[in-house]
C-alpha cells in the first residue's frame, strides 16, 4: 500500500497557522475593545460621582468655588467621553475587521482540509480497486493452472 500525500500539504500548513495567526489578532482585537469599554464606563461612573457631588454641594450650603470646580470637571468628563466613544468605535471596528479576516482564512482552511479529505478517499478507492484487481489476479491465476 503506497502513503497517501496530499499534494498541497506545504499550502494547508501555511493556511493554519495564517488562521491561528488571524485568531490571535481577533483575541487581541477584543481585548481592546474590553479595555476601551472599560474605560467608557469608568468615565460614566466618574460623571456620575461628580453629579451626585454636584447635589450634594448644592444641599448643604453654596460654595461657589467647589460648584464652578465641578462644572469644569463635568465638562471636561463629558468632552472625554465623547472622545471616548470614538475610540470605543474605532476599537468596535478594528476588532470586526479582525473577525472577517479570520472568517475568511478559517474558510480558506476548511476548503483545503475538504480537499484533502476527498483526495484522501480518492486514494483509498484507489487503493481498493487496485487490491481488488490484485486478488482477481491472483484467482484467475489459481483458476488457470487447474
Amino acid at each position: 500500500m503506497a502513503i497517501f500525500r496530499f499534494r498541497l500539504q506545504s499550502y494547508l500548513k501555511v493556511k493554519e497557522k495564517l488562521e491561528d495567526t488571524k485568531k490571535q489578532e481577533y483575541g487581541l482585537a477584543l481585548t481592546a475593545l474590553e479595555r476601551e469599554r472599560h474605560r467608557l464606563s469608568a468615565l460614566f461612573e466618574a460623571r456620575e460621582r461628580c453629579v451626585l457631588d454636584l447635589k450634594a454641594a448644592r444641599l448643604d450650603r453654596v460654595d461657589v468655588a467647589a460648584v464652578r470646580a465641578n462644572d469644569i470637571y463635568l465638562k471636561a468628563l463629558k468632552l472625554r467621553i465623547q472622545r471616548q466613544k470614538a475610540e470605543l468605535e474605532k476599537a468596535e471596528e478594528r476588532a470586526e475587521s479582525k473577525r472577517l479576516e479570520l472568517v475568511e482564512a478559517t474558510k480558506e482552511h476548511q476548503k483545503l482540509q475538504k480537499l484533502k479529505e476527498n483526495d484522501y478517499e480518492n486514494y483509498l478507492h484507489g487503493e481498493k480497486l487496485a487490491e481488488q484487481k490484485s486478488v482477481d489476479e491472483l484467482i484467475s491465476y489459481k483458476y488457470g493452472k487447474r
